[in-house]
């Protein structure tokens, strides 16, 4: 028996010093692995190359004279440069002065360029030739540059190689033809000149895959794969453009137009793949253009301020088409499957110039009534419903699933809404400028925005405010599933001329009716104009507050709806031990004039856009809340810089897929700043720094970004600052935006269950009762 028991107590033994290790495994925290915008370095074999310097030709003799290149300069004969491996290391001077592999300019004779290995501190091959199209660049491999791997005002440029330009193009041509060649980690990877043909490249990993801006003209940009870059295609004042046959694949954004310099673009867009852009595709300021006969997948397209546009045949998989500020624009015969459309003007008459037909949405049709009265639509079977300046009108027992808004509504009156099903889409129903409405008994399952009032999208990520004074409208016995109400209850006008002295901008608050709705299956909680109000027992689902002061919101779970809780125009609340977690777009809003609020102990996860949103708000204590797994942790922004003076300290903001703090810029509307906010002993870890492509695409992803005056990042009495898993131990840590610091960053989480010390005496304290346990059950056991 006692041999037998010195085995047990052997094993037990074991036990306890495997579980005692296993507690200071748990107190080890890996290393970060930090990796950089820039591709990693590459090897090349490089057989048969000659060193050699850099070439300098400035007239047409060096080509013979100087350096002896066999040729004569004829287009039968032309002067062959070949096999060299060149390496410039002199300071970029700029024009003339150093850095370029090649620079041959001013000659009018033929030459080839190929098969050389060179890089550069400026240029790696630059040529300015004045007679046109007398040279060719192939086969060559171009490393670095500070402005371009290759930059050429005329020619061919054919299958070279290309990578890591840091600020410039890896292929600039003014007037000639780009056809198969690879560029990679450059800022922008192909941009076209006039006249430049753009053919069977490839372009990745670079801030911009192929542009043609400042007033150039008459180019074809076709058969080009141009994938995983910051924006695909950019232009920016050009017309007479065709853009055929390419694939765009994992962009941020996928195609960009923007500012009309000449007054017309006139595109030709035809049979491309779009796909797999977080920011979609956007088409502006253009006229007479056509897109056509194209494929988007997980791609939106928005069209903005354009006229005679053509939109016609094209395949929307996963994807939407949003119209805003177009004329005479004709919208046929598109498929959409899983998406659906959204024209938003501000005018009937804009409305009524639009042709649009033969558009299906999930094979079904989209039913657009523009100027209608007394409409009974019953049971319908329609892919989505839009109804422009309708009134005394009755939609019921629809369903309608998958698409973009179920039923979008604009200047219509008097309608009642009801019975209906929506789901899976991203609005149920969605009204602007409609009044006098009895929304009652519909079901909103699964949407981003279950009902949206007031409200324009532009797209997934970019929404506005729209001003309309309502006058009636009740919401009753809805039932929303997995999202929620979105609702702008102000309006406000002008009184007086600016800068008159007696002008003054008035607000007005409109009138709801919000009984008996079911947010997941709890109350949906309006409150407004109250004072003193707590609401800790009675459970919601949602929670809106407008024009109220001295509330407490406590033990709340406001999770898996549009917002969990919205505050317009409150003072003096206090939210805490709530949870707003898996919420379509924000775990916590303050909005409109919210001030003086404590926002603590909350957590705030897994949310489509901020886990704490302060806009146009401020003078608030945001503390010890979990912000994490969001697309930005917390942020402070708003239009008319109202949103400063808050103390953001002690939170744990962890793994948000851009920003940890997002201090003056949110994401959707790129402007806005906010100031004298404060931002100490937070702990940021791992979150992934920026994602936009107006940012610096060579970042190494900072975990905060700052914009606006007086912002600190510390606690100016301890001179301590906040938690940087990034941080790399010494020095200041760079913050995004006005390129403010952090000072004094610290070197522990300041978040309790993220210290080693903490996570080591919690973990013994498990471990060795644990043992004592075990120790007695096997001991208390009869051994035989």
């Amino acid at each position: 028996m006692f041999k037998i028991e010195r085995k047990l107590m052997s094993n037990l033994s074991s036990v306890l010093i495997t579980l005692l290790l296993l507690s200071v495994f748990l107190t080890i925290k890996p290393a970060n692995v930090m990796t950089t915008g820039r591709g990693s370095d590459s090897t090349f074999i490089m057989l048969d190359l000659t060193s050699h310097d850099p070439i300098i030709i400035y007239q047409d003799t060096d080509f013979n004279e100087t350096y002896g290149f066999p040729g004569n300069g004829s287009e039968s004969n032309p002067y062959i440069i070949e096999n060299y491996n060149i390496s410039s290391n002199e300071v970029d001077g700029g024009y003339g002065s150093g850095g370029y592999g090649m620079d041959i300019r001013f000659t009018t004779k033929h030459f080839v360029i190929r098969n050389c290995y060179i890089e550069a501190t400026h240029h790696a091959i630059y040529t300015l030739q004045i007679e046109v199209n007398t040279s060719r660049i192939e086969n060559n491999i171009c490393i670095g540059g500070r402005h371009s791997g290759i930059r050429c005002y005329s020619g061919v440029v054919e299958g070279n190689t290309i990578k890591d330009c840091s600020r410039g193009s890896g292929i600039y041509c003014y007037d000639g033809v780009v056809i198969g060649n690879s560029v990679e980690n450059c800022s922008t990877g192909i941009s076209c000149g006039n006249f430049v043909v753009a053919e069977g490249n490839t372009v990745s990993n670079c801030g911009i895959g192929i542009t043609s801006s400042y007033y150039y003209r008459n180019s074809t940009i076709k058969q080009n794969e141009i994938n995983n870059n910051f924006v695909g295609l950019f232009f920016d004042g050009n017309c007479n453009l065709t853009i055929v046959n390419n694939t765009l694949d994992g962009n941020l954004e996928s195609l960009t137009s923007r500012w009309d310099y000449f007054g017309y673009k006139n595109f030709n867009i035809s049979r491309n793949i779009f796909k797999n852009s977080k920011f979609g595709s956007s088409i502006q300021y253009d006229k007479f253009s056509v897109v056509e006969n194209n494929m988007f997948i997980d791609d939106d397209l928005s069209i903005r301020y354009c006229a005679n546009f053509t939109l016609k045949s094209n395949q929307f998989q996963n994807s939407n088409i949003r119209y805003r500020s177009c004329v005479n624009s004709s919208i046929l015969g598109n498929l959409i499957t899983n998406g659906g459309i959204e024209i938003n003007e501000d005018s009937l008459e804009v409305y009524l110039t639009y042709s649009f037909g033969d558009n299906l949405a999930n094979g079904k049709d989209i039913g657009l009534f523009l100027n209608q009265s007394s409409i009974l639509l019953d049971a319908e079977d329609y892919g989505q419903l839009i109804l422009v300046n309708c009134t005394d009108s009755t939609i019921q027992n629809l369903e309608i699933s998958n698409t973009l808004n179920c039923l979008y509504l604009k200047f219509c009156d008097n309608l009642i809404i009801q019975n209906n099903n929506f789901k899976d889409s991203f609005t149920g129903i969605l009204s602007e400028g409609s009044d006098n409405l009895l929304v009652s008994s519909n079901i909103l399952d699964n949407c981003v925005y279950g009902i949206s009032f007031n409200f324009a999208f532009y797209s997934y990520t970019y929404c506005l405010y729209r001003n309309y004074k309502v006058n009636s409208l009740i919401l009753t016995d809805n039932s929303f599933f997995k999202c929620g109400f979105k609702y702008y209850p102000f309006y406000y006008y002008y009184v007086g001329e600016y800068p008159d002295p007696d002008f003054q901008i008035v607000y007005e608050q409109n009138p709801i009716t919000l009984e008996n709705n079911l947010v997941n299956g709890k109350k949906l909680g309006y409150f407004a104009n109250l004072n003193n109000l707590k609401i800790d027992r009675e459970k919601y689902g949602q929670i809106f507050l407008v024009n109220c002061n001295d509330a407490i919101i406590r033990n709340q779970n406001l999770s898996y709806t549009t917002t969990g809780i919205v505050m317009f125009n409150c003072t003096w609340v206090t939210i805490e031990k709530c949870v707003c977690n898996f919420n379509k777009e924000n775990g916590i809003l303050l909005d409109f004039y919210s001030y003086n609020s404590t926002i603590q102990k909350n957590e705030c996860n897994n949310n489509g856009k901020y886990g704490i949103l302060l806009y146009d708000s401020g003078s608030a204590l945001v503390k010890e809340n979990q912000c994490n797994n969001n697309l930005n942790g917390i942020g402070v922004n708003g239009y008319y810089n109202r949103s400063g003076y808050n103390l953001i300290t002690y939170n744990l903001v962890k793994e948000n897929i851009d920003y940890g703090i997002n201090i003056g810029l949110q994401v959707e509307v790129k402007f806005g700043s906010s100031n004298f906010n404060t931002m100490h002993h937070n702990t940021l870890i791992d979150n992934s720094g920026p994602l936009d492509p107006l940012f610096d695409p060579f970042s190494e992803g900072c975990q905060a970004y700052s914009q606006g005056s007086n912002n600190t990042w510390f606690d100016v009495k301890t001179k301590k600052g906040n938690f940087w898993s990034n941080w790399n131990g010494t020095g200041e840590y760079l913050i995004y935006g006005n390129d403010v610091f952090d000072p004094y960053p610290l070197s522990k989480p300041t978040w309790p269950l993220s210290s080693p010390e903490l996570y080591a005496l919690f973990s013994l304290v498990l471990v060795i009762p644990l043992g004592v346990l075990v120790y007695k059950l096997i001991l208390g056991k009869r051994v035989l």
